[in-house]
């Protein structure tokens, strides 16, 4: 059997810690597919060979395949199970550095048994956890999706919730369950994932390899583009940061981002320029979904984007200069992130939310960073029956060592309870007198009124001025059982509330 072009080397697959499997994709739970023998060059004869190792393994068959009359080595073998082993995802359970042959003569392998690395009642287990963590990934998709949305979001969601992780164990990291479950993989977890989702949306799919890396790609409207997740990973410490310099690439286009993986072994004809000018392939932040539209940072603006009538809006200004050690990065680290009906971003030094019902920015959360530090990531996530806000600071984003400031956020508004203004609230002769410290950048106050009896939050003055740190009124009944804060105008854009005071 000629497998030259075909196979990794064995040498090849044990340097990369693929332990003999390269790439073979196929969907799930159905055969292998034409573009997958189109790709690999399969006589009808490898077919019918793989297709049988393929039903070995996934009925757990406990007797030896007869394969005397296929005429394979060793070699061979072990590289037609890496191929089925590719071919389905959900295989994890498979002992890829073991198996057990008869072999007849020197090299002539007459039958195969494979051997499995958990028992079936464990195997089922680990499945359920898969399927759990597939449906709650594909939760938010709205049966509109389109092909490229759905690409888009599993691309990003595998990037920013796995971490690249190179175990001490060879084969560990290497398959389905380590990806989606465990959260840490090499590129092999990456591209087993991506091909699963795939296979699950019914969008064909197939794996590329090359000497120390494997990789995918994807058909849409009947063109050929490269899908590299592990290369998107950057960084194993910012949970929105997600590049897309290899995100739907034509064959040129992914040879320019990722000249290291030339060559490779075989892929399918890739020469479509469609996406070449795209936006996700500028942006460095994962891609927020809300309400039928993404929103994402691109240059200097946030915008939101339809792919049901192609509707582009920007809703946010953000800075494009950020700090790196070697000056200025010309372009945006911004990230957002929905959460809660309402899309969460970050400046160099401000968490703002959005809220699209009243297309209206309010400043949620602004830290006191050490060495001059700017946020380069941040997520809002519910914890202990909380939203909580994790704000990632650095001087450069490609560094790990972060600083990270944990706030609670307030279930009414979204905003932080931990901003303080100065804010001082004072009776005198039935006059109610609030001061508070003058904000840099302030050009106007909003005074807030918390009535702990309704339970309800009331504005209740307000100024244009930037410069005034004072008010006064007078005290009525109602005042001696509330509380005040107030907010902060920026260029029109308000601050979160400050801490709330009563009066003393």
């Amino acid at each position: 059997m000629n497998h030259t072009k075909r196979f990794l080397s064995l040498t090849a697959a044990a340097a990369m810690g693929l332990s003999l499997l390269t790439a073979f994709p196929a969907p799930a739970h159905a055969a292998l597919t034409d573009d997958v023998y189109t790709a690999g060059g399969y006589t009808s004869t490898e077919r019918t060979l793989l297709r049988k190792i393929k039903e070995t393994i996934t009925g757990r068959k406990t007797t030896y395949l007869d394969i005397s009359s296929y005429n394979v080595s060793l070699e061979d073998l072990k590289l037609l199970i890496a191929q089925v082993y590719f071919a389905e995802p959900e295989m994890f359970y498979l002992n890829h550095n073991k198996l057990s042959v008869k072999v007849q003569g020197l090299d002539h392998v007459i039958a195969y048994h494979p051997l499995y690395l958990y028992d079936e009642d464990t195997t089922a287990e680990m499945t359920a956890r898969i399927e759990a963590q597939r449906d709650r990934i594909t939760s938010i998709i709205d049966d509109d999706w389109t092909d490229v949305e759905k690409i888009i979001y599993i691309h990003d969601t595998l990037v920013s919730e796995t971490e690249y992780h190179v175990s001490d164990d060879k084969a560990a990291g290497r398959d389905l369950y380590a990806c989606l479950v465990d959260h840490k993989c090499v590129c092999v977890g990456y591209a087993l994932a991506f091909e699963y989702f795939m296979d699950y949306f019914g969008i064909p799919n197939i794996t590329v390899t090359s000497e120390d890396h494997i990789w995918n790609m994807v058909k849409v409207d009947g063109e050929w583009y490269f899908v590299d997740c592990t290369w998107d990973d950057l960084t194993d410490t910012s949970p929105n940061t997600v590049t897309h310099f290899t995100l739907l690439n034509n064959e040129d286009e992914y040879k320019a981002a990722a000249p290291e993986n030339i060559p490779w072994d075989y892929a399918l004809p890739s020469d479509s320029d469609k996406f070449t000018r795209e936006y996700w392939h500028m942006s460095i932040a994962r891609l927020a979904y809300l309400d039928g539209y993404w929103y994402y940072p691109l240059y200097g603006y946030l915008v939101k984007y339809s792919f049901r009538d192609g509707s582009f809006t920007s809703v946010a200004d953000l800075p494009l200069e950020w700090r790196g050690e070697e000056g200025l990065w010309n372009l945006s680290f911004s990230k957002v992130q929905a959460y809660n009906g309402c899309i969460y971003y970050s400046t160099t030094d401000t968490i703002y939310r959005y809220d699209p019902k009243k297309n209206e920015s309010t400043r949620v959360y602004s830290p006191k960073a050490e060495n001059d530090y700017q946020i380069y990531d941040f997520a809002v996530e519910s914890s202990g029956g909380r939203d909580v806000l994790t704000v990632y600071l650095s001087d450069d984003y490609m560094k790990t060592d972060k600083q990270v400031k944990r706030v609670s956020l307030k279930a009414e508004d979204g905003t932080s309870e931990k901003l303080d203004r100065g804010l001082s609230v004072r009776y005198a002769d039935g006059i109610v007198n609030v001061s508070w410290d003058r904000q840099s950048g302030a050009d106007g106050y909003y005074l807030y009124r918390y009535d702990r009896g309704t339970k309800k939050i009331s504005r209740i003055w307000s100024t244009s001025d930037g410069s005034r740190t004072s008010v006064r009124f007078k005290r009525t009944s109602r005042d001696n059982n509330c509380y005040y804060a107030i907010k902060v105008s920026d260029g029109g854009v308000l601050s979160a509330y400050s801490a709330w005071k009563a009066a003393k």
